[in-house]
């Protein structure tokens, strides 16, 4: 179909160029395959290196034998939950102790701030292209310093 060039100098393109994901290592954490697949081919797509992990237990297992740079970790899972899970890794002493986790979920305002508060930033679900490449190239380039707020985007500042 015919279309009119895009604008690649508007704001979404500086963010998108300024957080790559090339060559970063994600782990996606979601009882749902659907959205494990969905976020895979996004990240893979911009070059990331993605793992996979059904459950809590199974994330929690598969950090504690391999490094990554980035989790997206889905809150609502049966057994142990995303927030569950986040603070077993934070009391573990394994190679991913203190790596930055991203809560992944689309009941972020019913979550609330002191749900949300434990992890490093957040993406939305349905998932947003844009802002996940964002929210995962800022993580993956973590200073603990910075405010919760430059993690989670303008919409949650």
């Amino acid at each position: 179909l015919p279309a009119p060039p895009a604008d690649l100098t508007g704001e979404g393109a500086s963010l998108s160029s300024a957080c790559s994901i090339d060559a970063v290592r994600v782990l996606v954490v979601d009882d749902n395959s659907a959205n494990r697949e969905v976020a895979r081919l996004l990240l893979e797509a911009a070059g990331a290196e993605v793992t996979e992990a059904s459950t809590g237990e199974a994330a929690l297992e598969q950090l504690s034998a391999q490094p990554v740079d980035v989790v997206l970790m889905d809150l609502r899972m049966p057994g142990l939950s995303g927030a569950g899970t986040l603070k077993r890794l934070r009391a573990d002493d394994g190679p991913n102790s203190g790596i930055p986790v991203l809560a992944f979920t689309a009941d972020a305002e019913r979550e609330g701030e002191r749900e949300l508060a434990a992890f490093d930033g957040l993406v939305r679900k349905p998932i947003d292209p844009t802002q996940l490449m964002n929210a995962v190239g800022s993580a993956a380039s973590f200073e603990p310093n910075l405010p919760i707020a430059v993690l989670r985007g303008p919409e949650r500042a």
